[in-house]
Protein backbone atom coordinates (compact mmCIF):
# COMPACT_ATOMS: atom_id res chain seq x y z
CA UNK A 1 0.00 0.00 0.00
CA UNK A 2 1.12 3.37 -0.94
CA UNK A 3 1.48 5.82 1.85
CA UNK A 4 0.16 9.17 2.27
CA UNK A 5 1.97 12.04 1.42
CA UNK A 6 0.38 15.26 2.53
CA UNK A 7 3.30 17.12 3.86
CA UNK A 8 4.17 16.55 7.85
CA UNK A 9 1.66 15.00 9.78
CA UNK A 10 0.75 15.00 13.47
CA UNK A 11 -1.57 12.34 15.00
CA UNK A 12 -3.33 13.31 18.29
CA UNK A 13 -5.00 10.73 20.43
CA UNK A 14 -6.14 11.72 24.17
CA UNK A 15 -4.85 8.96 26.26
CA UNK A 16 -2.68 6.01 26.00
CA UNK A 17 -3.32 4.87 28.77
CA UNK A 18 -4.94 1.28 27.88
CA UNK A 19 -4.82 -0.47 24.67
CA UNK A 20 -8.21 -1.00 22.71
CA UNK A 21 -9.60 -0.25 19.39
CA UNK A 22 -8.67 3.40 19.12
CA UNK A 23 -5.55 2.44 19.90
CA UNK A 24 -5.77 -0.25 16.95
CA UNK A 25 -6.82 2.52 14.69
CA UNK A 26 -4.13 4.62 15.86
CA UNK A 27 -1.84 1.76 15.28
CA UNK A 28 -2.66 1.52 12.10
CA UNK A 29 -2.78 5.43 11.07
CA UNK A 30 0.84 5.93 12.60
CA UNK A 31 2.08 2.91 10.78
CA UNK A 32 0.56 2.12 7.24
CA UNK A 33 -0.94 5.33 6.44
CA UNK A 34 1.44 8.22 8.06
CA UNK A 35 4.78 6.35 9.13
CA UNK A 36 6.50 9.38 9.53
CA UNK A 37 4.20 11.27 11.74
CA UNK A 38 4.25 12.63 14.83
CA UNK A 39 1.89 11.45 17.88
CA UNK A 40 0.62 14.18 20.87
CA UNK A 41 -1.41 12.65 23.49
CA UNK A 42 -2.03 13.98 26.80
CA UNK A 43 -0.96 10.84 28.98
CA UNK A 44 0.29 7.79 28.36
CA UNK A 45 1.75 4.15 29.56
CA UNK A 46 5.19 2.79 28.37
CA UNK A 47 3.73 -0.53 27.92
CA UNK A 48 0.94 0.85 25.83
CA UNK A 49 3.59 2.60 23.68
CA UNK A 50 5.38 -0.92 23.01
CA UNK A 51 2.16 -2.50 22.41
CA UNK A 52 1.70 -0.31 19.34
CA UNK A 53 4.88 -0.57 18.34
CA UNK A 54 5.86 3.28 18.81
CA UNK A 55 9.07 4.79 20.09
CA UNK A 56 9.10 6.90 22.76
CA UNK A 57 10.55 9.63 21.03
CA UNK A 58 7.80 9.82 18.52
CA UNK A 59 5.38 11.09 20.93
CA UNK A 60 4.57 14.81 22.38
CA UNK A 61 2.63 14.93 25.50
CA UNK A 62 2.62 17.09 28.72
CA UNK A 63 2.23 14.44 31.28
CA UNK A 64 4.26 11.76 29.55
CA UNK A 65 4.81 8.88 31.36
CA UNK A 66 5.37 9.87 34.66
CA UNK A 67 3.67 10.43 38.02
CA UNK A 68 0.92 12.94 36.81
CA UNK A 69 -0.07 10.65 34.11
CA UNK A 70 -1.99 8.29 36.52
CA UNK A 71 -3.92 11.22 37.76
CA UNK A 72 -5.22 11.81 34.37
CA UNK A 73 -9.10 10.94 35.07
CA UNK A 74 -8.99 13.41 37.43
CA UNK A 75 -7.29 16.29 35.34
CA UNK A 76 -10.43 16.25 33.51
CA UNK A 77 -11.16 20.31 34.22
CA UNK A 78 -8.08 21.35 32.41
CA UNK A 79 -8.03 19.31 28.93
CA UNK A 80 -10.29 22.16 26.99
CA UNK A 81 -7.66 24.87 27.97
CA UNK A 82 -4.59 22.76 27.39
CA UNK A 83 -6.12 20.92 24.08
CA UNK A 84 -5.99 25.09 22.98
CA UNK A 85 -3.09 26.19 24.25
CA UNK A 86 -1.46 23.53 22.16
CA UNK A 87 0.77 24.95 19.04
CA UNK A 88 1.04 22.72 16.15
CA UNK A 89 3.51 24.59 14.30
CA UNK A 90 5.50 23.38 11.17
CA UNK A 91 2.47 20.82 10.61
CA UNK A 92 1.18 21.03 7.07
CA UNK A 93 -1.89 18.15 7.98
CA UNK A 94 -3.35 17.40 11.74
CA UNK A 95 -5.25 14.42 12.47
CA UNK A 96 -6.85 13.84 15.79
CA UNK A 97 -8.42 10.54 17.17
CA UNK A 98 -11.24 11.77 19.46
CA UNK A 99 -13.78 10.19 22.21
CA UNK A 100 -12.91 13.27 24.33
CA UNK A 101 -11.21 16.81 23.95
CA UNK A 102 -8.63 17.06 21.26
CA UNK A 103 -11.05 17.57 18.41
CA UNK A 104 -11.39 21.22 19.99
CA UNK A 105 -7.64 21.73 19.20
CA UNK A 106 -6.93 24.82 17.61
CA UNK A 107 -4.96 24.64 14.00
CA UNK A 108 -3.76 27.78 11.89
CA UNK A 109 -5.51 28.62 8.33
CA UNK A 110 -3.01 26.76 6.36
CA UNK A 111 -3.16 23.61 8.31
CA UNK A 112 -5.92 21.11 7.55
CA UNK A 113 -7.43 19.23 10.52
CA UNK A 114 -9.67 15.88 9.83
CA UNK A 115 -10.89 14.57 13.16
CA UNK A 116 -11.74 11.10 13.50
CA UNK A 117 -14.68 11.07 15.69
CA UNK A 118 -14.85 7.37 17.84
CA UNK A 119 -17.94 9.39 19.10
CA UNK A 120 -18.82 12.70 21.04
CA UNK A 121 -17.75 12.08 24.75
CA UNK A 122 -19.88 9.64 26.38
CA UNK A 123 -19.46 11.17 29.35
CA UNK A 124 -21.22 14.37 27.90
CA UNK A 125 -24.07 13.24 25.54
CA UNK A 126 -24.82 9.99 26.30
CA UNK A 127 -26.27 10.05 30.30
CA UNK A 128 -22.87 8.25 31.46
CA UNK A 129 -22.40 10.99 34.67
CA UNK A 130 -22.85 8.59 36.92
CA UNK A 131 -19.71 6.51 35.67
CA UNK A 132 -17.55 9.75 36.56
CA UNK A 133 -14.85 9.58 39.37
CA UNK A 134 -16.39 12.94 40.98
CA UNK A 135 -20.13 10.98 41.62
CA UNK A 136 -18.54 8.77 44.05
CA UNK A 137 -18.08 12.31 46.48
CA UNK A 138 -21.14 13.80 47.54
CA UNK A 139 -19.00 16.97 48.56
CA UNK A 140 -17.84 16.88 44.59
CA UNK A 141 -20.93 15.23 42.79
CA UNK A 142 -22.81 19.14 42.41
CA UNK A 143 -19.18 20.92 41.89
CA UNK A 144 -18.68 18.26 38.70
CA UNK A 145 -22.57 18.86 37.16
CA UNK A 146 -21.68 22.30 36.74
CA UNK A 147 -18.31 21.72 35.34
CA UNK A 148 -19.95 18.86 33.02
CA UNK A 149 -22.88 21.71 31.97
CA UNK A 150 -20.03 24.03 31.23
CA UNK A 151 -17.62 21.41 29.05
CA UNK A 152 -21.09 20.12 26.92
CA UNK A 153 -20.82 23.53 25.74
CA UNK A 154 -17.29 23.79 25.37
CA UNK A 155 -17.60 20.49 23.34
CA UNK A 156 -20.53 21.61 20.99
CA UNK A 157 -18.44 24.70 19.88
CA UNK A 158 -15.29 22.43 19.41
CA UNK A 159 -16.66 20.26 17.16
CA UNK A 160 -16.65 22.92 14.98
CA UNK A 161 -13.31 23.60 14.31
CA UNK A 162 -12.18 20.45 12.09
CA UNK A 163 -12.09 20.86 9.15
CA UNK A 164 -13.64 17.55 8.17
CA UNK A 165 -15.18 14.61 10.02
CA UNK A 166 -14.73 11.41 10.16
CA UNK A 167 -17.28 9.04 12.16
CA UNK A 168 -15.98 5.35 13.02
CA UNK A 169 -19.86 3.91 12.50
CA UNK A 170 -23.41 5.18 11.20
CA UNK A 171 -24.26 5.47 14.67
CA UNK A 172 -21.55 7.94 15.50
CA UNK A 173 -22.43 10.03 12.37
CA UNK A 174 -26.05 9.85 13.53
CA UNK A 175 -24.49 11.66 17.24
CA UNK A 176 -22.45 14.07 15.47
CA UNK A 177 -25.72 15.35 13.70
CA UNK A 178 -27.92 14.87 16.63
CA UNK A 179 -25.35 16.87 19.58
CA UNK A 180 -23.55 19.01 17.37
CA UNK A 181 -24.85 19.84 13.75
CA UNK A 182 -22.08 18.66 11.34
CA UNK A 183 -22.26 16.15 8.48
CA UNK A 184 -19.63 13.38 8.21
CA UNK A 185 -18.90 10.81 6.64
CA UNK A 186 -18.39 7.23 7.40
CA UNK A 187 -15.09 5.05 7.60
CA UNK A 188 -15.07 1.92 9.41
CA UNK A 189 -12.66 1.56 12.30
CA UNK A 190 -9.22 -1.15 10.87
CA UNK A 191 -10.59 -4.55 12.03
CA UNK A 192 -7.87 -7.71 11.75
CA UNK A 193 -10.21 -10.04 10.04
CA UNK A 194 -7.90 -12.26 8.30
CA UNK A 195 -6.33 -12.98 11.56
CA UNK A 196 -9.39 -14.43 13.14
CA UNK A 197 -10.49 -16.39 9.62
CA UNK A 198 -10.12 -20.52 10.04
CA UNK A 199 -7.78 -21.69 8.06
CA UNK A 200 -9.88 -24.82 8.36
CA UNK A 201 -13.03 -26.56 9.86
CA UNK A 202 -13.22 -25.83 13.44
CA UNK A 203 -14.99 -28.29 15.61
CA UNK A 204 -17.33 -26.07 18.06
CA UNK A 205 -17.55 -26.77 21.74
CA UNK A 206 -20.32 -26.39 24.40
CA UNK A 207 -19.37 -22.97 26.01
CA UNK A 208 -20.46 -18.99 24.65
CA UNK A 209 -17.51 -16.32 24.90
CA UNK A 210 -17.56 -12.60 25.47
CA UNK A 211 -14.16 -10.47 24.99
CA UNK A 212 -14.26 -6.72 26.92
CA UNK A 213 -11.89 -4.63 28.90
CA UNK A 214 -14.35 -4.94 32.13
CA UNK A 215 -16.13 -1.82 32.98
CA UNK A 216 -19.50 -1.48 33.75
CA UNK A 217 -21.00 -0.10 30.25
CA UNK A 218 -20.03 -3.70 28.76
CA UNK A 219 -22.85 -5.53 31.24
CA UNK A 220 -20.72 -8.29 31.90
CA UNK A 221 -22.53 -8.46 35.11
CA UNK A 222 -26.05 -9.31 33.04
CA UNK A 223 -24.30 -12.36 30.85
CA UNK A 224 -23.14 -14.01 33.77
CA UNK A 225 -26.49 -14.13 35.58
CA UNK A 226 -27.92 -15.21 32.23
CA UNK A 227 -25.74 -17.86 31.82
CA UNK A 228 -25.69 -19.41 35.61
CA UNK A 229 -29.59 -18.82 35.40
CA UNK A 230 -29.08 -21.04 32.38
CA UNK A 231 -26.43 -23.37 33.68
CA UNK A 232 -24.65 -22.75 30.46
CA UNK A 233 -20.52 -22.25 30.78
CA UNK A 234 -19.42 -18.51 30.01
CA UNK A 235 -15.50 -17.61 29.45
CA UNK A 236 -15.19 -14.12 29.39
CA UNK A 237 -11.92 -12.79 28.14
CA UNK A 238 -10.13 -9.40 29.36
CA UNK A 239 -9.15 -7.44 32.31
CA UNK A 240 -10.07 -4.39 33.80
CA UNK A 241 -11.32 -2.38 37.32
CA UNK A 242 -14.49 -4.66 37.81
CA UNK A 243 -12.60 -8.10 37.74
CA UNK A 244 -12.94 -8.25 41.55
CA UNK A 245 -16.98 -7.48 41.47
CA UNK A 246 -17.33 -9.97 38.63
CA UNK A 247 -15.80 -12.69 40.22
CA UNK A 248 -17.66 -12.26 43.34
CA UNK A 249 -20.64 -11.81 41.51
CA UNK A 250 -19.87 -15.29 39.91
CA UNK A 251 -18.80 -17.29 42.81
CA UNK A 252 -17.84 -20.77 42.64
CA UNK A 253 -19.79 -20.91 39.91
CA UNK A 254 -18.97 -23.96 37.80
CA UNK A 255 -20.92 -22.03 34.17
CA UNK A 256 -18.61 -18.99 34.62
CA UNK A 257 -14.11 -18.90 33.59
CA UNK A 258 -12.44 -15.65 33.80
CA UNK A 259 -9.63 -16.09 31.30
CA UNK A 260 -7.82 -12.50 32.09
CA UNK A 261 -5.37 -11.11 29.68
CA UNK A 262 -4.78 -13.47 26.66
CA UNK A 263 -2.29 -13.31 23.44
CA UNK A 264 -3.81 -12.92 20.34
CA UNK A 265 -3.73 -16.25 18.67
CA UNK A 266 -5.19 -17.43 22.37
CA UNK A 267 -8.07 -15.30 22.08
CA UNK A 268 -8.68 -16.31 18.59
CA UNK A 269 -8.73 -19.98 19.43
CA UNK A 270 -11.16 -19.75 22.25
CA UNK A 271 -13.51 -17.32 19.76
CA UNK A 272 -12.96 -19.42 17.29
CA UNK A 273 -13.99 -22.81 18.91
CA UNK A 274 -17.32 -20.78 20.93
CA UNK A 275 -20.63 -21.52 19.95
CA UNK A 276 -21.58 -18.25 20.51
CA UNK A 277 -20.17 -15.13 21.03
CA UNK A 278 -22.15 -12.47 23.44
CA UNK A 279 -22.21 -9.13 23.30
CA UNK A 280 -24.45 -6.90 25.79
CA UNK A 281 -23.10 -3.04 25.46
CA UNK A 282 -24.26 -0.21 23.34
CA UNK A 283 -20.80 0.46 21.47
CA UNK A 284 -20.53 3.15 19.15
CA UNK A 285 -19.04 0.59 16.75
CA UNK A 286 -18.08 -2.79 18.64
CA UNK A 287 -14.73 -4.57 17.54
CA UNK A 288 -15.23 -7.24 19.05
CA UNK A 289 -17.77 -9.07 17.13
CA UNK A 290 -16.85 -8.50 14.51
CA UNK A 291 -14.00 -10.35 15.05
CA UNK A 292 -15.91 -13.26 16.00
CA UNK A 293 -18.21 -13.36 12.65
CA UNK A 294 -14.75 -13.16 10.94
CA UNK A 295 -13.68 -16.62 13.38
CA UNK A 296 -17.05 -18.04 12.01
CA UNK A 297 -18.60 -17.67 15.90
CA UNK A 298 -22.75 -16.17 15.17
CA UNK A 299 -22.91 -13.50 17.61
CA UNK A 300 -26.14 -12.65 20.29
CA UNK A 301 -26.16 -8.32 20.67
CA UNK A 302 -28.37 -5.79 21.86
CA UNK A 303 -30.39 -4.64 19.27
CA UNK A 304 -28.61 -1.56 19.51
CA UNK A 305 -25.48 1.40 18.70
CA UNK A 306 -22.67 -0.21 16.25
CA UNK A 307 -24.26 -3.69 16.49
CA UNK A 308 -26.76 -3.07 13.98
CA UNK A 309 -24.39 -2.63 11.50
CA UNK A 310 -21.60 -5.23 11.93
CA UNK A 311 -24.13 -8.50 13.02
CA UNK A 312 -26.50 -9.62 10.31
CA UNK A 313 -30.00 -11.00 11.75
CA UNK A 314 -29.79 -15.02 10.23
CA UNK A 315 -26.87 -14.49 8.83
CA UNK A 316 -24.28 -14.10 11.48
CA UNK A 317 -26.36 -13.46 14.50
CA UNK A 318 -29.28 -12.53 16.07
CA UNK A 319 -30.30 -9.62 18.89
CA UNK A 320 -32.21 -9.39 22.15
CA UNK A 321 -33.60 -5.75 22.61
CA UNK A 322 -33.27 -4.69 26.44
CA UNK A 323 -30.16 -4.82 29.02
CA UNK A 324 -32.14 -7.23 31.50
CA UNK A 325 -31.16 -10.54 32.36
CA UNK A 326 -34.38 -11.15 31.58
CA UNK A 327 -34.18 -10.33 28.02
CA UNK A 328 -30.63 -11.95 27.78
CA UNK A 329 -31.51 -15.08 28.93
CA UNK A 330 -34.75 -15.30 26.46
CA UNK A 331 -32.42 -14.07 23.92
CA UNK A 332 -30.03 -16.93 24.49
CA UNK A 333 -32.54 -19.66 24.47
CA UNK A 334 -33.09 -18.19 20.98
CA UNK A 335 -29.27 -17.91 19.83
CA UNK A 336 -29.01 -21.44 21.17
CA UNK A 337 -31.73 -23.11 19.48
CA UNK A 338 -31.01 -21.40 16.15
CA UNK A 339 -26.99 -22.33 16.46
CA UNK A 340 -28.43 -26.10 16.78
CA UNK A 341 -30.73 -25.74 13.76
CA UNK A 342 -27.95 -24.49 11.92
CA UNK A 343 -29.66 -21.03 10.94
CA UNK A 344 -26.61 -19.03 10.87
CA UNK A 345 -23.94 -18.67 7.41
CA UNK A 346 -21.08 -21.25 7.09
CA UNK A 347 -19.97 -18.29 5.33
CA UNK A 348 -20.53 -15.76 7.39
CA UNK A 349 -17.04 -14.66 7.57
CA UNK A 350 -17.04 -12.97 4.43
CA UNK A 351 -19.64 -10.75 5.64
CA UNK A 352 -16.72 -8.31 7.93
CA UNK A 353 -14.56 -8.03 4.62
CA UNK A 354 -15.86 -4.24 4.62
CA UNK A 355 -14.60 -3.68 8.26
CA UNK A 356 -10.86 -4.78 7.39
CA UNK A 357 -7.36 -3.40 8.24
CA UNK A 358 -7.39 -3.14 4.07
CA UNK A 359 -10.25 -1.31 3.47
CA UNK A 360 -9.99 1.04 6.28
CA UNK A 361 -6.41 1.82 4.88
CA UNK A 362 -7.20 2.33 1.40
CA UNK A 363 -10.17 4.71 2.77
CA UNK A 364 -8.10 6.51 4.52
CA UNK A 365 -5.78 6.84 1.94
CA UNK A 366 -8.97 7.98 -1.00
CA UNK A 367 -9.75 10.68 1.57
CA UNK A 368 -6.65 12.65 2.23
CA UNK A 369 -5.79 12.73 -1.89
CA UNK A 370 -9.12 13.74 -2.59
CA UNK A 371 -8.37 16.06 0.44
CA UNK A 372 -5.26 17.13 -0.94
CA UNK A 373 -6.30 17.72 -4.67
CA UNK A 374 -8.84 20.21 -2.98
CA UNK A 375 -6.61 21.93 -1.31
Amino acid sequence: MAEVNTGKTIIVHPFLKYYGGAEAMLSVLAHSVFPESDIFTFAYDKAVLDQLGIVESRVKSPFRDTMWSKYYREMSLFYPSLIESELWEGYDNIISLSYAYVHGLISQPDQFHTSFILTPMRLLWLGEEDRFWANKYPVMRHFYQKVLSQQRLWDAAAANRPDQLVAISEEVQSRIKSFWGRDSQVIYPPVDVEFFRPKEQVKKKDYFITHARLVRHKRIDLMIQACIALKKKLIIIGEGPLFPELQELAGKSEYITFSGFLTDPDKRFLIQQAKGYLFASNEDFGISPVEAISAGTPVLAYRKGGALETVQAGVSGMFFDNQTIESITEGIVRFEKAIDAGKFSSKMSETTEKFSSKHFIASVQKLFTSTSKGL
